[in-house]
């Protein structure tokens, strides 16, 4: 029940929202306390638990899984807790871990929450959204500060700065990190010399062996001022990098949610080739891998540069091929994107996936981490003639066991992979860790319904 702040009334519900950031005050008047985590939550019901009506309390997934541990959680006074997901994905998931408490616990998207609350114009809806919103970009902000690398392909620029086009990439149109200097007297960054065909301004060929890294072009860029793309930061080139990690992270390296299905409006864009692919309800996801309900799930696709490739990733988590139940299986896969006629074929870049121990990130030594070289002769690696190509990477990524109750892996049902791609090969002298990848089983992505009643899941 809404009230006018200031007006004494009598409450149907008592609201408690947990919030872990700040509220503006447009919404205070939805709530009779709002809390920022749970800690706060308990201490203020168990005050007053015997002053006010019955609860109703709407927090996060985190945070319930943490009142779910709580004896607040059983007070009789406690009759209902709404827990906002961030998709359809994950409410199935919450439903699946918590299948026992459907009577006092309803797990909804923000959309359905929105449509439930009473007495609210837009603007208070909008501000709803901008609240959410704010959060997930937080979190996402957080993984992407803490596992992406500074070195960038090329710098976004803010178009109102007094930028040189010889400061730009021919092709992506960055500011330049490593100058390359093309027999057409154009100059393109490091990863559009590897990835593109033809010079963006002229359409000539661009030729690995005749380009020349052109350090004294590289360093006056260095050296020059820039204005940050998405602030008012402002500085020398050579210090763009680390304050866009610092500051900005997403637009070094993009966190993409899990997703199941592979369908995607919004495409992501790596500037350093490196992506974060959150994957949460890994328990219900292994559910339906064991039952064979879902074999696999894919990532959102993403750009791994500004006009580049366009790829996801694909995981089986009870394994595909030679490590079927008892590896994780992890691909990537290419998909027909918006630039590949500008682009070289077969794709040719290394690719790393690293799966993340989140009990230590900074201890990269913590990490599951295999480096896949392409193999020209492969068909997954040829330019897409249909939406996607067919998955290319590792059947035995690792052992499945990564994934028990105990390990580092997994924390609050969520798992997190990075993918990093560099420059080719046999270009780069590299030596992949663990040598060419393998196709995957040409097989239906869903074997069976995973929409199906929770219910009868659960059963099984």
């Amino acid at each position: 029940m809404s009230r006018i702040p200031g007006e004494s009334v009598e409450y149907e519900w008592e609201e408690v929202l947990t919030w872990p950031r700040h509220v503006s005050s447009t919404l205070h008047h939805l709530f009779g306390a709002i809390c920022r985590n749970v800690s706060q939550t308990v201490n203020y019901v168990s005050k007053e638990i015997f002053k006010k009506g019955p609860f109703h309390m709407t927090m996060l997934p985190k945070d319930f899984e943490i009142l779910y541990n709580d004896p607040v959680y059983q007070f009789s006074q406690v009759k209902k807790i709404t827990v906002v997901c961030s998709n359809e994905h994950q409410v199935r998931a919450m439903k699946f871990r918590f299948p026992y408490d459907v009577n006092k616990t309803t797990f909804v998207t923000l959309d359905e929450l929105l449509r439930t609350l009473q007495e609210i114009n837009q603007n208070t809806a909008k501000e709803i959204r901008r609240v959410y919103e704010e959060h997930c970009q937080s979190e996402k902000s957080a993984i992407s500060r803490k596992l992406c690398c500074t070195e960038l392909f090329g710098c976004p620029m803010n178009r109102s700065a007094n930028i040189t086009p010889e400061s730009l990439c021919s092709s992506c149109e960055l500011i330049i990190q490593q100058a390359f200097h093309l027999k057409c007297d154009h100059f393109v960054c490091k990863i559009c010399l590897h990835t593109k065909t033809k010079c963006q301004v002229c359409d000539k060929d661009i030729s690995f062996q005749a380009a020349l890294h052109d350090e004294d072009k590289s360093f006056t860029i260095r050296t020059s001022s820039v204005v940050c793309f998405a602030c008012e930061w402002d500085g020398l080139t050579k210090e763009y990098s680390s304050h866009l990690s610092s500051a900005h992270p997403l637009l070094l390296a993009p966190v993409i949610e899990d997703q199941p299905n592979i369908d995607c409006n919004t495409i992501q864009i790596s500037r350093n080739g490196t992506c974060i692919w959150k994957i949460s309800g890994v328990e219900f996801i292994k559910h339906n891998a064991v039952l064979k309900k879902q074999a696999s799930i894919y990532s959102p696709a993403f750009y791994i540069h500004p006009k580049g490739y366009k790829i996801c990733m694909r995981l089986y988590v009870n394994g595909d091929l030679t490590g079927e139940d008892a590896y994780i299986s992890l691909f990537y896969v290419i998909k027909r994107g918006e630039y590949d006629d500008t682009l070289k074929w077969p794709f040719n870049l290394q690719v790393t996936f690293t799966l993340i121990d989140q009990s230590s990130i900074e201890n990269e030594n913590g990490h599951v981490v295999k480096s896949c070289c392409p193999d020209k002769n492969s068909a997954c690696l040829c330019c897409p003639q249909f939406d996607m190509n067919d998955a290319y990477g590792f059947p035995q990524f690792c052992p499945v066991a990564v994934l028990g109750n105990e390990s580092g892996f997994v924390q609050d049902d969520t798992m997190l992979i990075k993918v990093q791609l560099q420059t080719p090969a046999e270009e780069t002298n590299a030596i992949p860790s663990r040598g060419i990848g393998q196709r995957a089983r040409d097989q239906e992505h869903v074997t069976n319904d995973v929409g199906e009643d929770i219910d009868a899941l659960i059963s099984v």
